[in-house]
């Protein structure tokens, strides 16, 4: 890896835990944080901008995975221009089955007490 951002822990399976993920397929990888990374100049960045998603692409790159791409702007951007998302919660229910949906999850709250 070819640096750490403050506050970033390595983890040294992540390449393999993606391999193990996309072998054998034509799928690819899109990595995102919430700024995502570029390698081109800017007028704010000469040498590009180095995010934790960068990293990881640079990282997944060196361990020989190819069909590898970036979030341009992360997770900030595609907010802040107004696309959807949906809120995933994990709650683990007494059944040990798990809520996939904040409204998933709610309703196994409400119904639990």
């Amino acid at each position: 890896m070819f640096g750490v951002l403050n506050g970033t822990e390595v983890n040294p399976e992540f390449a393999s835990s993606v391999r193990e993920l996309v072998s054998g397929s034509q799928k690819g990888v899109i990595l995102y944080c919430s700024q995502g990374g570029v390698l081109e100049s800017n007028e704010n960045y000469k040498r590009g901008w180095q995010t934790r998603s960068l990293v990881a692409a640079y990282d997944l790159l060196q361990e020989g995975l190819t069909n590898v791409s970036i979030m341009k702007g992360g997770f900030t951007e595609w907010v802040n221009s107004g696309r959807e998302i949906e809120v995933m919660v994990l709650v683990e229910e007494e059944e040990g089955e798990t809520a996939e949906t904040a409204e998933q999850a709610e309703t196994a709250k409400v119904q639990r007490n």
